[in-house]
Formats: C-alpha cells, sequence, structure tokens
C-alpha cells in the first residue's frame, strides 16, 4: 500500500513537472518567435519607408534611369551639369551609399528594372556597385523584394532587392534563450530566408509560426530534447521515491509491531486522500517517534501538493485569459505608439515635416480605433473620420479633395463609435475615380431644430439602380439584413447599430447614379435638448 501511495505521487509529480516544463518551453518558443517578428517588422518597415522616399523623390529616380541608360563617363559628366548639383544629391550611387549608412543591417542592394537589360548590384562592402547583365542576376536568398513605382502613374517600374545581414537574428535567439530552437523564415516563394539549422522532421516537433509581411517565420523545438530535460528530473525523482520506499520497508520491518496501529492509521488516512477527502490530514497526536515524523512530513507534502495544484490551477486560467487577451490585441499598443512616435521624431530630425505630420496623423488615427469605448460624440466622430481621409488622400494628393463641417450645437451628441468612417471609407475603396482630377467628399452635420441630419456626399463612381434599390429596400427593413450581411456589410452594420441605439428615432437613406457619386442621409430625431438650447 505504500509502495504504491509513493509511486503514485511520483507519477503526479512526474506529470506536473512534463506539464511545466512543456509551459515553459512555449513560452521561451513564443518569447522567440515575437523577438524575431518584431525584427523582421523592423526590418521591412524601416527600409520600405526608405525606398517609397527614394521612389517619390523624381530628382532621383531620374538619376538612377540616367544610370542604367548612360555609359559611366557620360553619367559622371550628366551628374556634373545637373540643375541641382550643390543643392540635391541624384547620384544612384551615394543614394545607395546612405542607406547602407543608415542602415547596418543591409548586407546588399539589388536593382532589377523592367525595361532594362541590366542589373545594379552592391554590397556593403563594395557600396558604389556596378551593372550585370540581368541574364546573369538571381536575387540573393536573404532578400527582400520590394516593387519601386513610378510616383506619376503608380505603375511598378522594377524591383529592388534587399539583402539582410541575419547574424542579427543569431544573436536574437542565443539573447532570448539557450534552448536549441530551429529558426526558418521563408518568403512567399518558399525560399528559404533564413535557417540557423536544418528542418527538422514534423513528427519529432513543436512548431510555432507568424508572419511579418511576405515572411513566415517558424519556431520549433525537438520533442526528444523536452523527453531528455523532463527524463532528468523524472528519473531523479522516481530514484528519490525508490530509495524512500526502502527506507519505509526496513523501518517499517523493524518497528512493525510497536508501530503497526500507528502505521494502520497512516496507511487508512492516505487511503481516504487518494479515494478524494483532500482535506484530511494524518492525526500526529498519537504518534510518536519515526511515526510522528512521517506523518508530519506526509502532511507537508500534501500541502505542498495541494499548494503546486492550485497555483497550477491559477497558472491555467491565466494563461487563457493571456490567450484571449493576445487574440484581441496581437500588437502592444504602447510598442506601436512608442515605434511611431520614434519614426515621427526620426522624419523630424530628416526635415521630412511633411512624413512627420502623416505618421503622427496616423499614430491618432490608431488610437482612436483600438479604444475600447462603445459610443463617442459627432465631433469626435468627424475628427476621426478627417485624419483618415487625410491618410487616404495622401496615396493622391493632387486627386482627391475633402471637406468636413458640423453647425453649431450638433458637437456633443452621443453616437456609436464608427457609423460615418465606414461610408466614408467606402468612397476612398470604391468610389474614386483615379482618371479624373476632381474627386471630392462632403460631410456635412446639419442642425433642424431638435433633429439632425448628417450627409455624406461624393462625386466618385456611383451605384448601378440595382444596388441603391436593394439598399432602400434593407434600409426600410423590406428584406432580410442576415441574408445581405456579406454583400453590403459596411452599410449593414451602420444601419444595425444606429437602429440598436437611437430605435424609431433615426432613419437612413441613399441616394446614388453611376457616374454622379453617392449621398447618405442619416436623420436623428429629438437628439437635441432643448433645455441646452
Amino acid at each position: 500500500m505504500v509502495i504504491g501511495i509513493v509511486v503514485f505521487f511520483a507519477v503526479l509529480l512526474s506529470y506536473i513537472n512534463w506539464q511545466q516544463y512543456q509551459e515553459t518551453i512555449a513560452q521561451h518558443q513564443q518569447a522567440v518567435l515575437n523577438t524575431v517578428i518584431d525584427e523582421l517588422d523592423s526590418y521591412n518597415s524601416r527600409i520600405r519607408h526608405r525606398i517609397t522616399s527614394f521612389s517619390l523623390d523624381r530628382d532621383k529616380v531620374e538619376g538612377m534611369n540616367m544610370y542604367f541608360q548612360l555609359p559611366p563617363d557620360q553619367y559622371q559628366m550628366w551628374l556634373l551639369r545637373h540643375k541641382l548639383l550643390f543643392i540635391k544629391e541624384v547620384s544612384l550611387q551615394k543614394t545607395i551609399s546612405s542607406i547602407y549608412q543608415d542602415f547596418p543591417f543591409v548586407s546588399s542592394i539589388d536593382i532589377a528594372l523592367s525595361d532594362i537589360d541590366s542589373v545594379y548590384v552592391s554590397t556593403n562592402r563594395f557600396k558604389s556597385g556596378e551593372k550585370i547583365p540581368a541574364s546573369e542576376y538571381k536575387a540573393p536568398q536573404n532578400s527582400l523584394a520590394i516593387n519601386l513605382y513610378d510616383a506619376s502613374f503608380s505603375t511598378v517600374i522594377g524591383t529592388i532587392y534587399v539583402s539582410i545581414d541575419t547574424s542579427a537574428i543569431d544573436t536574437i535567439i542565443r539573447r532570448e534563450s539557450e534552448i536549441p530552437f530551429s529558426i526558418v523564415i521563408t518568403d512567399s516563394l518558399e525560399r528559404i530566408f533564413y535557417s540557423n539549422q536544418q528542418r527538422l522532421d514534423t513528427d519529432r516537433q513543436q512548431t510555432l509560426s507568424d508572419r511579418s509581411g511576405d515572411l513566415l517565420a517558424e519556431v520549433s523545438v525537438p520533442k526528444s530534447f523536452i523527453v531528455k530535460e523532463v527524463g532528468k528530473f523524472t528519473a531523479l525523482l522516481f530514484t528519490g521515491s525508490t530509495t524512500l520506499i526502502v527506507l519505509l520497508l526496513l523501518l517499517l520491518r523493524r518497528v512493525f509491531y510497536h508501530y503497526q496501529n500507528q502505521v494502520i492509521d497512516i496507511v487508512d488516512t492516505i487511503q481516504e486522500i487518494i479515494e478524494g477527502a483532500t482535506d484530511i490530514r494524518i492525526d500526529t497526536q498519537n504518534k510518536q517517534q519515526e511515526m510522528h515524523l512521517i506523518s508530519e512530513q506526509v502532511n507537508q507534502m500534501l500541502d505542498t501538493l495541494d499548494t503546486h495544484i492550485r497555483e497550477i490551477y491559477q497558472l491555467e486560467i491565466r494563461q487563457q485569459e493571456a490567450n484571449m487577451r493576445a487574440l484581441q490585441s496581437q500588437i502592444n499598443p504602447h510598442f506601436l505608439y512608442n515605434t511611431l512616435e520614434f519614426f515621427r521624431m526620426y522624419a523630424l530630425t530628416q526635415n521630412m515635416d511633411e512624413l512627420s505630420d502623416m505618421i503622427y496623423e496616423f499614430s491618432t488615427l490608431l488610437r482612436g480605433s483600438i479604444s475600447q469605448s462603445y459610443t463617442t460624440t459627432i465631433q469626435k466622430e468627424l475628427e476621426f473620420c478627417e485624419k483618415h481621409s487625410y491618410i487616404c488622400q495622401i496615396r493622391y494628393p493632387r486627386s482627391i479633395a475633402y471637406a468636413y463641417q458640423i453647425d453649431k450645437g450638433c458637437e456633443q451628441i452621443e453616437i456609436p463609435r464608427f457609423i460615418i468612417q465606414p461610408l466614408v471609407e467606402n468612397y476612398f475603396i470604391h468610389g474614386v475615380d483615379l482618371t479624373r482630377k476632381d474627386n471630392a467628399l462632403s460631410v456635412k452635420v446639419l442642425r433642424k431644430g431638435n433633429d439632425v441630419e448628417i450627409l455624406i456626399r461624393d462625386n466618385g463612381k456611383g451605384m448601378k439602380q440595382e444596388t441603391v434599390q436593394l439598399y432602400t429596400k434593407l434600409l426600410e427593413g423590406k428584406i432580410d439584413l442576415e441574408n445581405q450581411k456579406q454583400q453590403s456589410i459596411g452599410i449593414t452594420n451602420v444601419h444595425e447599430r444606429l437602429g440598436l441605439f437611437f430605435g424609431d428615432s433615426y432613419t437612413m437613406k441613399v441616394f446614388s447614379e453611376l457616374g454622379k457619386g453617392v449621398t447618405y442621409s442619416i436623420y436623428l430625431k429629438d437628439v437635441i435638448d432643448k433645455e441646452s438650447t
């Protein structure tokens, strides 16, 4: 009986240790994966911002085109005769050298233009680079492929391959954990971007993965490693248990007759505990010498085990809560805000005021979008939409105009969050006609006595009459709301949330013609307090 109890507790403790070690491995594995993804995100965002700035600079793009088109001596003469010679650096080699200087983790930069039969290749050691035939070129393994766009026509004119020095990832792995994790990063074409060792057999490993842009990072650990580490503790535990059993048998044999009743009491108590009475402890009042000590030790072990079980239970609950929070927010807001603020300050130091303003507006927009509040005011909703419009306008600064207007007394009216923004976003996604230069959006909040009308108008592509009729029936409740969510999720959600918030005091209408834009009218009755006016 005693031997069975000791073996039971040894198995139980081994199982608990196995579970705890697996959780520890998973936590280290997730930490390494998160750090690698953060590093890759940093590489992607910083390099892509730099390449975007390059493609928007017409003078630098012209310098790149002339480099490919002219022989080296004529290219140098062209640079010396350039009208911005003493004002701005347009040389391709010096532009690439500045990228190497600003980003030490970049090991090579290659440029392949769509209509050119040669490729510019350079490395951190050979920054000036050279041209080689396109037929002989092969993109490096650990490179990010970034499309190069024509700023005037938004068309792809080539690809820039930026190779990353992956030694930083090796440093991250060594810093984060001593566990022999296998890190494999592949791009969208399943080419290996980085690997610290050969892939392991998936049947013998547990793997976590996550994406950073086009890169897929996989962090794996051999199950044999976990079994080996847990096996050490289990062997020690069973060795200790076996030793304890032998000592108990010797002691029991020596003093059997003297301690028979005490042993029977201990065995019966432990049996009750095994059967489910976990709150029972051995009575030490009638125990003597070794039996008294054994009884106390068993009681202490039971207390410790009970404490461990409770702690493990609480840890499992906390882990579930943490997993839920992780699903709700996959990126740390503070980290994101601090990173955006760093980018903004960096832009200011580089005299890129427009970029700094863009980052500030985007950061403010992001803060508002992740707020947990269900309601907001009309003024705050319009401010949020105006920032959203500003961000959307950045892509086509000379093609789109917008205006927001709110009548006095309507500013503090409480409404659900995100009821105007989806309708504004519909215009930027579906309504903008890039062949025109007079695209316009207007949002007005008009006071009509104690009522308020919100008008969202644009002069975009408009809708077919069949679509307008469908929306009209949906808003009038003549068709099933659930069956239309997949086709008109934005308008459906706005209509559903406004109906729940204002009830019969709310109506919404849609007016549109092909080529003449869309108008949304949201009418709210008796939402202005008479006494406050």
